[in-house]
């Protein structure tokens, strides 16, 4: 159990991990689903560590957009750093079992580039788009 001035957040399933962090499936305040991610210190110094952390909080709090996942929360424990993100069902790498019908396929794809229109005209290249990063 983790807990932040917004209420607690029961950790469950992991979801993804990378090089600098994992994502866990976790229910949150008023028993709501998020994806909570950890930003962990791999040999690194805390203080990189939180500069990572602020930023990308910083980035995702200032952007808004509906296919762009909503920050909910961001906290420390425990000299570890999470931040509390809407929970989408699904990536686009696991939905890829079969191939889409055109229709979805354009709409899908539609989605995708007027999210990276919106992140490109406000600055911010995304430099880790892949199937599992596109929910």
């Amino acid at each position: 159990m983790l807990t932040s001035t917004r209420g607690a957040y029961r950790v469950g399933a992991l979801i993804g991990d990378g090089q600098y962090g994992s994502v866990y499936e976790c229910i949150g305040p008023f028993d709501q689903a998020y994806a909570l991610k950890m930003f962990r210190p791999a040999n690194r110094h805390y203080d990189t560590v939180k500069q990572e952390w602020a930023a990308e909080m910083k980035r995702l709090e200032s952007f808004r957009h509906p296919n762009i996942v909503y920050i909910h929360d961001a906290f420390e424990v425990n000299h570890l750093f999470y931040i509390a993100l809407e929970k989408c069902d699904t990536s686009l790498r696991a939905a890829m079992v079969r191939p889409f019908p055109d229709e979805v396929l354009f709409e899908h794809g539609r989605q995708l580039v007027m999210a990276l229109a919106y992140l490109h005209d406000n600055g911010l290249v995304h430099s880790d788009l892949h199937g599992a990063n596109v929910l």
